[in-house]
Formats: C-alpha cells, structure tokens, sequence
C-alpha cells in the first residue's frame, strides 16, 4: 500500500486491516469457486489452473492473465535444480494465500488470525 501513495503519507492502522480484510474475503471467494470446479471433478486438491479459472468464471479474466504469467515463472523458478540441502517443493501448481496477496496487494502481507483455546484468544 505504501506504493501507491506518497512517501510522506501515512496510512491508517484500520485502513490496513480493512485492506487486508478485503484481500482475505476476494481470496475466499476465488478458493470457493475453485473448490466447487474440483468437488465437481471428484478431486481433493485446489491447484493453480483452478484458481485460474475460477478467477475467469467470476468476470477477474485481467487478473487471471497476470496470475497465469506469474504462476508460469513460479514452476519455471521451481523446476530448476535445488542444491542438495534444501529438499524439493511437493508440487509447483499450488498458488499460496501469500502468493496472490504478493500480486495484487505486493506491500500487503496476510496476518495470521488469532487461536482460540477453549473459548480464549491466545
């Protein structure tokens, strides 16, 4: 967000936490779509194409064409070798939450929600 204003703006901590709202909420509403494709498909696992095409589905087809440029240099980036010590990724097609926060929100990183302990904020 600090991108898109001036350098001696501020910005307001709730106007953060609205857009971070936002951002969960248009996330929720791509992964159901998505969801949905794959109950239909009789498939358990979301993958990158079904984002794809929930996101075009739902009238996002300008974000769906910079989500597939990006999601082809991810695989590209993740095919390469790795050294030894670091041990391969379980598949390159997945899309994380942090991923697509990077895109369209690029200074805007997801908080993780509080848990709760029998009834309790920890």
């Amino acid at each position: 967000m600090k991108n898109a204003v001036p350098p001696t703006a501020k910005i307001a901590k709730d106007a953060k936490e609205c857009v971070q709202e936002c951002v969960s909420e248009f996330i929720s509403f791509i992964t159901s779509e998505a969801a949905e494709k794959c109950q239909l498909e009789k498939r358990k696992t979301i993958g990158g194409e079904d984002i794809l095409y929930a996101m075009v589905s739902l009238g996002f087809e300008n974000y769906a064409e910079t989500l597939k440029i990006h999601l082809a240099k991810l695989r590209q980036v993740r095919a390469q070798p790795t050294p030894p010590s670091i041990p391969p990724s379980r598949d390159n097609a997945y899309l994380t939450r942090r991923t697509i926060c990077a895109l369209f929100f690029p200074s805007t990183r997801p908080q993780p929600r509080p848990v709760e302990k029998l009834g309790r904020a920890l």
